[in-house]
Parts: structure tokens; C-alpha cells; sequence
């Protein structure tokens, strides 16, 4: 506790009718409950998992627009490290370019290693869609926030940087952001 004889009470300013009187605290709201920040992207199966990739391609791949997203394969085939596909459209006045689309593929995991990472990155690289592809995206239900996760995304960042492809890693925090500002992917509530 201050000592009293410490603390100083300023004066009310004459010109500021404010400080002529102590605040009114009937006017003060309660403290602001929030809901989770994070979506239990766990729960869905991965078939829906995948399904809410898709549409989060179809919805949010900015700054590149695109087009004709679809799924690509289905289970029990060769997916050359890929799960899902979209063509990018060019901006008004440019020329298509021979790298045009995103690539995407989804796993829904509890929890993701670098290993998994690196796996990811090297089965697209061995596959015919790194040949065609702007942009990278591993999409997971878990989080990439642990150091050594995020020492492996910079490193393949910079690797898929080299070929010419921009990498992205949508995570369970990344998705969530995502959903909170695209309007009818999630009901708000």
C-alpha cells in the first residue's frame, strides 16, 4: 500500500468541468467475455477437413485470385504430394504465366513435426504439380508454433523460394484467422 501522506491530490482544473468531480462508475461495462480463438479443427473428419481447405482456396488465396478449384484424386491414388489444386487468374494487363496455380495439400493431425514438414515439401517437389505451381500451402488442423516447426517452414521456405514457389502454412491458428473474416464459411455465434 502507498503511503498516504506520499500521494498528492491534484487540484481541479477550472477550465476542464471533468476534474470537477470523481468519475461516475455507473456507467463502466463489465469485463468483455471472448470465446475461444481457436477452432476445434480436429473435430471434422478429414474428408470435411479437406472440404474446408478447399473453400478457404476457393475464398482466400490473397493477393493471387483464382479459379476452378477442385480436389485432386481421390483416396487410394498417386496424388503427387498434392491434395487439392486452383488456377490463378492473372491480374488485368498480364500475361499468364507458366506457373499457375496453387497447390495445397491438407492433413488433419494432432500433431505436426518438422519431419512431417519436410516430407510435405519433398513429395511435392517430387511430383508434376512443383513444375506448374506458383504457390505451395500444407494446411493442418495443428499448430506450427513450436521453434524447431518454425526453424523447418523457414527452411523449406527458403528451399521451395529457390525453385520459384512461394510457401505457405496454414495451421490451426492461421485457419482460424482465416474463417473469422470469410463471411458463410463459419456461422458466427
Amino acid at each position: 500500500m502507498m503511503d498516504r501522506e506520499r500521494v498528492r491530490v491534484l487540484p481541479a482544473d477550472p477550465d476542464n468541468p471533468s476534474t470537477w468531480s470523481p468519475p461516475s462508475v455507473s456507467g463502466v461495462s463489465p469485463p468483455v467475455e471472448t470465446r475461444d480463438q481457436l477452432l476445434p479443427l480436429g473435430c471434422p473428419s478429414w474428408e470435411d477437413f479437406e472440404c474446408l481447405c478447399l473453400r478457404l482456396l476457393e475464398l482466400n488465396t490473397d493477393p493471387v485470385h483464382v479459379s476452378n478449384a477442385r480436389l485432386y484424386g481421390v483416396r487410394g491414388q498417386a496424388q503427387h504430394g498434392i491434395d487439392m489444386y486452383a488456377r490463378t487468374r492473372p491480374a488485368l494487363g498480364q500475361t499468364p504465366s507458366e506457373r499457375c496455380y496453387v497447390s495445397l495439400q491438407a492433413r488433419r493431425i494432432k500433431n505436426v513435426t518438422p519431419k512431417a514438414v519436410s516430407d510435405a515439401v519433398e513429395a511435392f517437389l517430387k511430383g508434376e504439380w512443383q513444375k506448374v505451381s506458383q504457390k505451395f500451402i500444407y494446411a493442418t488442423s495443428a499448430s506450427a508454433n513450436p521453434t524447431g516447426l518454425a526453424d523447418e517452414i523457414e527452411q523449406q521456405t527458403t528451399r521451395l523460394s529457390g525453385e520459384g514457389i512461394v510457401f505457405e502454412v496454414w495451421d490451426q491458428d492461421a485457419i482460424s484467422r482465416k474463417l473469422k473474416v470469410v463471411i458463410g464459411v463459419i456461422k458466427a455465434g
